[in-house]
């Protein structure tokens, strides 16, 4: 797929990826349930007796268990959805919604660019200050970017499967953007000593 992100378009991981994730746990986790019900409230089981005791009728009690399991992968699907990273490409720099917030890295900022061999995007910047000053969230998320470690080379680090795009072409459009020469990440050089 060759087609270059325009400016101003946001793209990540598509929704589709993140629904049918979010159905697969949901498929597992009923089956889990409805295999773990089964098991505890067979005849004569301790649980069974219980819920016979109390008065609970038992195809109810499953009904209901199963619905919270299908809930919660509703739930978690939802969540997933809106809180899945974003990015975009501008004129000034490379937008990003994530869950440290959102941010920019000024094309001027970015020192390096290259990919790694786990097929992430990896960006070192200029001045960590100068990033901090773009970003906006919640205290926490501040507090988060604020602290955030290093991955190795990169000041930041984007796997793949959450740009909903190959790293490659991605490394592409910022050496468009900015001229950079792709650098290789040092994982890529396994082997080598440092020089």
């Amino acid at each position: 797929m060759n087609r270059r992100p325009e400016g101003g378009e946001w793209f990540g991981c598509p929704p589709g990826r993140l629904v049918r994730a979010a159905l697969l746990l949901t498929a597992i986790g009923l089956a889990v349930m409805d295999r773990l019900l089964l098991l505890l409230t067979r005849p004569g089981s301790i649980p069974a007796e219980m819920l016979k005791s109390a008065g609970i009728s038992l195809a109810p009690f499953r009904a209901l268990a199963l619905l919270l399991v299908a809930g919660a992968g509703a739930y978690l699907c939802v969540r997933g959805l809106r809180r899945a990273a974003k990015y975009r490409f501008s004129e000034t720099g490379f937008q990003v919604r994530d869950g440290l917030g959102e941010y920019e890295i000024a094309w001027q900022n970015l020192e390096a660019a290259g990919t790694t061999a786990a097929r992430s995007l990896g960006l070192r910047v200029r001045d960590r200050e100068a990033l901090r000053a773009t970003h906006r969230g919640s205290g926490r998320q501040s507090e988060w970017f604020r602290t955030m470690q290093r991955f190795g080379e990169w000041d930041l680090l984007y796997p793949e499967a959450e740009l909903g795009r190959p790293a490659n072409e991605l490394l592409a459009e910022i050496q468009i953007r900015t001229g950079l020469a792709p650098e290789a990440d040092s994982s890529e050089a396994v082997g080598e000593e440092a020089t």
